[in-house]
């Protein structure tokens, strides 16, 4: 089972993914596939508009996903932690033995 913890406040994210799905084998787990490429897309705007987050501590391995960060544009910000919240709520709602999401 994959856990996901998401803690969201006025300008600060954390995401802590943990686990493996075990929905299928190793390199061929569409769950886990699906989870790690919207940590990827999270991770890369993270890195990639450094201008817009600071503080920014991210750590993205087989199993483990870490993301902290604070931002400075809370409207592309929250956009993008929306979509990605998204993303894995609909992964959660279709393999709910798989994943399970925290938030707080």
């Amino acid at each position: 089972m994959t856990s996901i913890r998401i803690e969201r406040k006025p300008n600060h994210y954390d995401l802590a993914i943990v686990g493996h799905a075990g929905y299928e084998e190793e390199g061929k787990d569409i769950v886990c596939a699906a989870i790690s490429i919207l940590t990827y897309v999270l991770g890369n705007e993270i890195e990639t508009h450094t201008d817009l987050y600071r503080n920014r501590q991210i750590e993205l391995q087989p199993g483990l996903a870490m993301v902290h960060v604070e931002y400075m544009d809370g409207e592309r910000a929250n956009t993008v932690f929306d979509l990605i919240e998204s993303g894995l709520e609909m992964i959660e709602e279709n393999y709910p033995d798989y994943v399970k999401i925290e938030k707080f």
